[in-house]
């Protein structure tokens, strides 16, 4: 029993060190498909919100080995991400990281906030199309601008139809009602959409641990 805890010991302090560099291959289909309009400066068009991954490859340490399903949502508005397989060569904890186009720095108020919106609001989503919608346009009105209103003068506005719910999502992060906070990693890369994932539940890398620290006793017996 030792020697499995020393083993269980150490894989659990890798992941910490792997989150410094890591890649993620990932499968994605986009399983809440309603685009949401939005202006930003010059920058005016629409997106698409809610999109289902399933990890394939990649050496990350900080996702459960594929295959595992996870949910995201996007950062960037100028990337685009299609269907099948694709790789983000970036996988960090989301604070102090920063976005590989767009400029996107998730300083200390950026990350608690997003951790916020999620923690607080995701498990609202469901099957319903407007709410993921709204928590898209909500997540950009946190990473591009600071003022926290979608209608106001601020660098990311919108008068999509769902606008008046995703305010609503922010207006309760701003007034310190939203209070559930969920730990995030972003998933970046050139030439793919970046995008913000859900750390994985305790369970999830428990599990993986202790199939990894199997695999490393199996193998020491080997010898």
């Amino acid at each position: 029993m030792k020697t499995i805890r020393l083993s269980l010991g150490f894989i659990l302090g890798s992941f910490g060190a792997a989150s410094q560099a890591a890649t993620l291959t990932a499968s994605y289909s986009f399983s809440m498909n309603q685009g949401v309009s939005f202006s930003m400066g010059s920058l005016t068009g629409a997106q698409t919100a809610g999109i289902h991954g399933v990890r394939t490859g990649g050496d990350t340490a900080l996702l459960p080995g594929a295959p595992y399903a996870f949910e995201t949502y996007c950062v960037e508005v100028t990337e685009h991400i299609h269907s099948g397989s694709q790789t983000h060569s970036s996988v960090t904890n989301l604070l102090g990281s920063t976005t590989v186009t767009g400029g996107v720095f998730f300083d200390a108020v950026r990350t608690t906030r997003i951790e916020k919106l999620w923690g607080t609001f995701f498990a609202t989503i469901g099957s319903n199309q407007s709410r993921s919608a709204a928590f898209q346009l909500a997540q950009w009105e946190i990473c591009f601008d600071t003022d926290m209103n979608l209608g106001g003068a601020g660098t990311f506005t919108s008068s999509d139809s769902v606008s008046a719910l995703a305010q609503t999502f922010l207006d309760a992060i701003s007034n310190g009602s939203a209070t559930q906070r969920q730990g995030m990693i972003l998933l970046s890369g050139e030439g793919i959409q970046d995008q913000v994932t859900p750390v994985p539940e305790p369970a999830s890398m428990v599990a993986l641990s202790l199939g990894a620290a199997a695999l490393l006793r199996r193998r020491k017996l080997a010898r």
